[in-house]
């Protein structure tokens, strides 16, 4: 039984960023941190900021693990210089080592370390080393989607993977009273609102949402997001004309909680283009499904790997406008419908909390190959 994980961040992670991984890397360390696991977080300081510590703990509200910061280098723009230097570092530390970088892993497990390997993606270049390593037993990969893990699984690796998805914190995603939110918001409670929450980067699915909102005039859609002003500056433009289309740029997330409240529909219109598409199991989603409200997602492998058609979601036709417009208009005409897929949806986001992730991650660590 492991009683220490020390978990390495990549090189570009940065904690005091508002990014998605610095809340999944924090909520994992703290859900394994209350599982009884002395946790220690090796990260870059990316501003060499001499209070460094002080400032990941007001950012991320509860930080419950240790945190061994190191000062940003030049060196560390080459990921495998910035691993070969963890390596030299850290490799006689006690305790099992986690990370999401591929090149640590391949420093880490080379020489015999024991780790574990939380994978989000499928990099060619580091992969072409790592299968040669695949029947090591000091290594373990962790996927977040099946697909990803098929494509570990083709170069070697068998009994030592598994796929855990990832979660949400259901004690800060709450599901409110729809039309007590909107009092509180000013916002009228006769208004059908769909609402999105996410980057507005390329393949995301915004200027899809741009057209349907085009198609659907006598319905709102919420835009929320836009770290990239001049991003957020183009997509506003491109909707200049529409009466139906607000943005909120990015707001904190207590706030986005609330709004989230108001809400009809969740949408995620994801299109082929998206870089994640292939393998993501985006934290959204999850949020999306504890917030208790109808889903409408594009219809891609990887949220089948989660959500079901018809039973927690509807799925939609990634390149299809209309096929969009369609569902949003068949889930406000029949409540029933709504009231089913939001239901079973909110159920299911029972099985994403970040503590069962953290059991899952310690009993496949435990397990002997």
């Amino acid at each position: 039984m492991i009683k220490k994980i020390n978990y390495i961040t990549q090189v570009h992670t940065d904690l005091l960023s508002d990014y998605a991984n610095a809340t999944q890397i924090v909520s994992t360390c703290n859900a394994l941190y209350k599982s009884g696991i002395e946790v220690t977080l090796i990260t870059i300081n990316h501003n060499k900021s001499n209070d460094f510590i002080n400032k990941v703990h007001l950012k991320h509200n509860k930080v419950l693990f240790s945190i061994k910061p190191i000062s940003y280098q030049f060196y560390f723009r080459k990921q495998i210089l910035y691993s070969f230097f963890i390596f030299f570092r850290f490799f006689f530390m006690k305790g099992i080592v986690y990370t999401r970088s591929d090149w640590v892993t391949l420093f880490f497990g080379i020489l015999g370390k024991n780790i574990v390997f939380e994978s989000h993606d499928f990099k060619r270049k580091a992969t072409f080393f790592l299968k040669f390593f695949s029947s090591k037993k000091n290594i373990k990969i962790i996927t977040i989607s099946d697909i990803l893990k098929y494509k570990f699984i083709n170069i070697g690796f068998k009994d030592n993977i598994k796929t855990i998805p990832d979660a949400v914190d259901l004690h800060q995603f709450v599901p409110l009273d729809k039309n007590k939110t909107r009092e509180l918001l000013d916002i009228q409670l006769d208004k059908k609102i769909v609402l999105y929450s996410g980057a507005l980067r390329e393949g995301r699915g915004v200027m899809r949402l741009i057209d349907i909102a085009r198609n659907l005039s006598n319905i709102n859609f919420y835009i929320f997001g836009g770290r990239d002003k001049k991003r957020l500056e183009y997509i506003k433009n491109e909707a200049k004309s529409l009466k139906n289309v607000y943005f909120f740029g990015f707001i904190k997330r207590d706030d986005l909680i609330l709004y989230m409240n108001i809400a009809d529909i969740f949408i995620m219109p994801h299109q082929k283009s998206c870089d994640i598409i292939d393998y993501t199991s985006p934290l959204k989603l999850f949020e999306y499904m504890s917030m208790k409200r109808p889903i409408i997602a594009s219809d891609f492998p990887v949220f089948r790997e989660i959500l079901k058609d018809n039973i927690s979601t509807l799925f939609a036709k990634s390149d299809s406008t209309q096929d969009f417009s369609d569902k949003i208009t068949k889930i406000l005409n029949d409540k029933n419908l709504s009231d089913r897929l939001s239901s079973n949806a909110y159920i299911d986001s029972k099985k994403y909390s970040w503590e069962k992730r953290a059991n899952s991650i310690l009993g496949f660590i435990n397990e002997k190959n």
